[in-house]
């Protein structure tokens, strides 16, 4: 399920049930960069124009663009802490940093 913002700039998702935080994860925004023809000139792990080149996902309960309130996180850290990752697809293997 995507949140469906007008004001969503170009490589960001707000996404709900993603995986990649488990099963139980609420909303996250996503940002992400996608190969353009001069990345696959200097890099030769990717293959096509538009192949994944990063991520970096992190829960949310609010959409930054329009303040839409989305839910609570589907968990409750005591500490009030979100879970980020960034994901790096531009060599060989994923690696998560």
């Amino acid at each position: 399920m995507n949140h469906a913002c007008p004001n969503l700039p170009i490589n960001i998702l707000i996404s709900k049930g993603s995986s990649y935080f488990g099963p139980d994860t609420g909303w996250v925004l996503e940002i992400f960069r996608e190969a353009t023809e001069d990345d696959l000139e200097e890099n030769e792990y990717l293959d096509d124009v538009g192949d994944l080149i990063w991520t970096t996902v992190a829960e949310i309960s609010h959409c930054p663009y329009c303040g839409e309130h989305l839910q609570p996180l589907s968990r409750n850290p005591a500490d009030g802490s979100v879970q980020v990752a960034c994901y790096d697809y531009s060599g060989w293997t994923t690696r998560k940093l």
